[in-house]
């Protein structure tokens, strides 16, 4: 095993250590001499950084009121290719592809697509993925089809208020 293979292994060790270093130094009380006061505020605010950095923390609003789809870099060529072509004709679709474009994630091996819940758009794209799969795309399309029915349209939305505690 590698050394970065080491480092991630133990990543998640060292943010929990980080994390409660943090906790411990918060809760005591500051030192009183300038200096040290000095060298107590830049360690805490390191160890903030570095902490935000490594676990951003995620907004509940848009935990509650979105949902994602994962899909391979290919998918998600083909998949914005026929929204492309759908943007040139309609204004909805125009939106459509704002939306998703806006949403992109990309990383080695899979994209990932953060969806609102706005059941206009979401039945767009459904129809779109639907009815413009390839022979090769067939099974991806009909999959995140499948995904936005299940995740995105059957969400009432005084669940997701509820749920953001509104």
């Amino acid at each position: 095993m590698n050394k970065a293979q080491a480092l991630r292994r133990e990543a998640k060790a060292l943010l929990g250590s980080a994390k409660n270093a943090l906790r411990y130094l918060i809760h005591q009380d500051p030192p009183t001499q300038p200096g040290a006061r000095a060298d107590y505020d830049k360690i805490v605010s390191e160890l903030s950084v570095v902490i935000s950095r490594a676990d951003p923390p995620q907004s509940d609003v848009e935990r509650h009121s979105s949902f994602r789809l994962v899909m391979t870099k290919t998918t998600c060529d083909e998949i914005l290719s026929h929204l492309r072509a759908h943007a040139k004709v309609s204004a909805e679709d125009q939106a459509l592809l704002q939306e998703v474009e806006e949403g992109v994630r990309v990383t080695k091996q899979r994209v990932y697509v953060q969806l609102g819940f706005n059941p206009a758009l979401l039945r767009r794209l459904r129809f779109i993925l639907k009815t413009t799969s390839t022979k090769k795309q067939d099974k991806a399309f009909l999959r995140l089809a499948q995904e936005i029915t299940d995740n995105g349209l059957s969400m009432n939305p005084m669940e997701v208020l509820a749920q953001m505690g509104l």
